[in-house]
C-alpha cells in the first residue's frame, strides 16, 4: 500500500485537491451573492439563476455591481446573459 504522504504529492491527487478548493470557493461566492440578493429582493428566489453562472470571477464582479442593477427583472436578465457567456 502506498503511504498517504506520497499519494498526496502525485500530480493527479494535487489536481483533485485544487479542484476541490476551487469548487469550495465558487460555492462560497454563490452563497454570499444569494444572501446579498435576498436582502435586496426579499421573497424572490434567484438560486437557480445564480447557479447557472459557472465562473467564480464573474460572480465576484456581479457582487460588486449589484447595487447598480435597477431591479429584479434586470438582475435576472443580467444573470441569464452571464450564464450564457460562461457556458460557451
Amino acid at each position: 500500500m502506498v503511504p498517504e504522504r506520497i499519494l498526496r504529492e502525485t500530480p493527479y491527487i494535487q489536481s483533485i485537491i485544487a479542484e476541490g478548493r476551487e469548487e469550495g470557493q465558487h460555492q462560497a461566492v454563490v452563497e454570499l451573492l444569494l444572501v446579498a440578493i435576498g436582502k435586496r429582493y426579499p421573497g424572490l428566489d434567484f438560486k437557480a439563476d445564480v447557479e447557472r453562472v459557472l465562473a467564480t470571477d464573474v460572480l465576484k464582479h456581479l457582487f460588486g455591481e449589484l447595487d447598480q442593477i435597477p431591479g429584479a427583472d434586470a438582475l435576472r436578465q443580467r444573470l441569464a446573459s452571464l450564464a450564457q457567456t460562461t457556458q460557451a
